[in-house]
């Protein structure tokens, strides 16, 4: 047994004598880099619901929570690309994608006839989520568009 241990490598010394392996290393810390930004970019409600997953081709994606979270972005996509451009590595920065992650559609990944049934509390959550970032938002029309789809979640 000692000796199936005196020949393993640890995983930074296969990581890091890989190409393969070596050359996502910037990449990651890149993403790292980016997500620290976003975080001083962004109110903490919003940030805590989302999560930097890609950067390539000067499209940033994000993987967010709830599909009204991703609608805010689309509005907040301009503004918010010019705020992250301000730091040297994000300078190619043109726009923001998001994808939607919710418990439900993970779960689905995982093994669809488990997937729990959407509960009623979530359209509440979102829509407190939705009033919340509008109160935060300078842009009347923004805030206003906002406002009347958390009114529509309210009563779904």
């Amino acid at each position: 047994m000692k000796q199936q241990l005196s020949h393993a490598r640890t995983f930074n010394e296969v990581f890091n004598r890989s190409p393969h392996f070596s050359s996502i290393a910037p990449q990651i810390d890149k993403l790292r880099m980016l997500h620290q930004h976003l975080a001083a970019s962004l109110d903490p409600k919003v940030f805590r619901q989302c999560q930097v997953a890609d950067f390539k081709n000067g499209i940033l994606t994000l993987v967010v929570s709830s599909p009204a979270l991703g609608h805010t972005f689309r509005f907040l996509g301009t503004e918010l690309v010019e705020k992250l451009r301000k730091k040297a590595p994000w300078q190619s920065l043109k726009t923001i994608k998001t994808l939607v992650r919710t418990p439900e559609s993970s779960a689905l990944l995982q093994d669809p006839s488990q997937a729990p049934k959407p509960s009623l509390g979530l359209c509440a959550q979102s829509a407190q989520l939705l009033q919340s970032i509008a109160a935060t938002i300078q842009s009347i029309p923004l805030q206003n568009a906002l406002l009347r789809l958390s009114q529509h979640l309210s009563k779904g």
